[in-house]
């Protein structure tokens, strides 16, 4: 399957790291891919990594690494915040929702901590 080219366009020759959350399919896959496409390190977060086969595909070529994340779990954020660690998130994207009640408070101060 051969993808049409990105269209997000940066300015930036530095490789940045860069989070998506809700990574597994639409808007969220799509700026996974684009931003893996330009040679950044993309931080893929989503709900069930292990059924999210055309995201897992990805990992193969790009430098892509998936982790499981729903927003709607505090025990699920805290995890994937002790999984990425310290590392600097150049760019933070959340693509992701819930269906009922409201996300995560934690999802913020565990994940995106202003420096």
């Amino acid at each position: 399957m051969t993808h049409p080219q990105p269209v997000i366009e940066r300015s930036m020759n530095d490789k940045e790291t860069i989070l998506v959350v809700g990574a597994s399919r639409g808007i969220g896959y799509e700026l996974v891919r684009q931003y893996a496409v330009q040679g950044h390190h993309v931080i893929a977060g989503c709900r069930t990594p292990q059924s999210a086969e055309s995201l897992q595909a990805l990992t193969d070529s790009l430098d892509i690494e998936v982790h499981q994340l729903d927003v709607g779990s505090d025990d699920s954020v805290v995890h994937f915040a002790s999984e990425i660690g310290n590392r600097t998130i150049d760019i933070a994207i959340v693509a992701a929702g819930v269906a009922s009640g409201n996300p995560s408070a934690s999802l913020i101060s565990a994940i995106f901590r202003i420096r």
